[in-house]
């Protein structure tokens, strides 16, 4: 039994070693590095702390983000855009998380979701009228799946959509919650079911925050990302022209599960990013730190944390390279289950080591003048952004089980008297 699928048909006993031969290491190039530099003298302008007290990031901060083409980092050159490659992108998602996470994720939004859908499904008409203005920021998007009463159960979202009766427009009825950009963003990759009789039977509309019937509600009091905008969005008998739909009617979900790939990817590079920031806290501290008449940096314990890190950090780099090679070849490769293990095991072993940086800094390490509990804070959601830890921790065992329970049946069918 084969899937064309690298981790799918390993589960089943097969290893793909074209995929795995094929691979090849890239280096970073000047344009990647040169975003890079841009973006942390613009992040040393605006201090993370700065950014949470304010609440939000200026108008001015905006304007400089759109200055240098951080929102079009990945948006094709033929549309306005860097066009920079998946892992290029995704070393940039890499030094943006070890930075404000609050400020990067606004652009980030926006690239691994927000407009990714237009990228990949859209079509000429729809790309040449809104990736221009996405890649100058003066279009900001963001990705409205997410609802009050659905989140990884995604195909069983209550938004509707209905197609009017002369066929030029679908009414949109619903609501989202926890849209990330919301209060910045003037448009949205928005998904609704079209046949309630066929739960999954979704489109994915392309929908501008300015139209009559869009309501943002405003920004709700967060854990962290306190100066990123989080809110609920309303649309209530929004008219959504025809020709603002990706695909065709029932792709909605395929375009919504492609679309997460990418932003699980981007979870696995900041997660790259935070456990080699965590390394370098705890080798700056426990250098500096002296217990019992000797840096704490010498005892095993300790050593233990720093070690754990730095080889945590390279495989998520490694397992997130690879999977971001197979995209590169293929836009639309069948990665869930790579891109799942990306995000799942990156932001876990993160998390554990923003823990570690601040127990190596001791009574420190809780004050919050220092940088650790709002490393914590900010990047606590990444175990639920994306799909929840639990929910990728049984994925592969689902696949498995759906995988085998369809082959049965086949089986069944093929076997049975007629």
């Amino acid at each position: 039994m084969r899937f064309n699928n690298f981790l799918a048909d390993i589960y089943f006993g097969h290893l793909n070693k074209d995929i795995l031969h094929g691979f090849k290491v890239f280096r970073d190039d000047d344009r990647t590095l040169n975003f890079i530099e841009h973006y942390l003298e613009i992040s040393q302008q605006y201090p993370s702390r700065q950014l949470e007290t304010d609440g939000g990031l200026s108008p001015e901060l905006l304007e400089k983000l759109k200055s240098i083409g951080f929102f079009g980092l990945n948006i094709p050159s033929t549309y306005g855009g860097a066009g920079l490659s998946l892992r290029r992108y995704l070393k940039v998602v890499e030094v943006v998380a070890t930075q404000s996470l609050a400020l990067g994720v606004t652009s980030l939004a926006q690239l691994s979701s927000g407009v990714k859908g237009i990228v990949l499904f859209g079509n000429e008409q729809q790309k040449q009228q809104y990736l221009p203005k996405a890649a100058s920021g003066e279009m900001i998007f963001s990705y409205a799946l997410t609802e009050p009463r659905h989140g990884s159960d995604a195909k069983h979202i209550e938004t509707t959509a209905t197609l009017s009766e002369d066929g030029q427009y679908y009414v949109l009825k619903g609501s989202k919650a926890y849209i990330t950009n919301a209060n910045y963003a003037q448009a949205m990759t928005v998904f609704a079911q079209m046949d309630p009789q066929r739960p999954g039977f979704m489109g994915a509309f392309i929908v501008e925050t300015g139209w009559e019937g869009v309501k943002i509600g405003k920004d709700i009091p967060k854990m962290g990302l306190k100066a990123s905008s989080t809110a609920a969005v309303h649309f209530k008998d929004v008219r959504v022209p025809k020709q603002n739909l990706l695909g065709s009617p029932g792709d909605g979900f395929k375009v919504a599960m492609t679309i997460l790939n990418y932003g699980r990817l981007a979870l696995g590079a900041a997660s790259v990013g935070i456990l080699n920031q965590a390394m370098e806290d705890m080798l700056k501290r426990s250098k500096n730190r002296i217990q019992f008449g000797r840096p704490i940096q010498n005892y095993e314990l300790i050593q233990e944390k720093i070690v754990t890190a730095r080889v945590n950090a390279s495989v998520v780099s490694a397992i997130t390279a690879f999977t971001a090679a197979m995209l590169e070849e293929n836009p639309l490769a069948p990665v869930a289950i790579e891109s799942s293990h990306c995000k799942l095991f990156g932001t876990t072993r993160a998390w554990n080591s923003l823990y570690d940086a601040l127990q190596v800094a001791g009574g420190s390490g809780y004050l919050s003048t220092q940088p650790y509990e709002m490393r914590m804070r900010d990047f606590r959601v990444t175990t639920i952004f994306e799909g929840t830890t639990e929910i990728h921790s049984i994925y592969p065992a689902l696949f498995v089980i759906r995988t085998l329970s369809k082959q049965i049946q086949n089986c069944l069918l093929y076997t049975s008297p007629s």
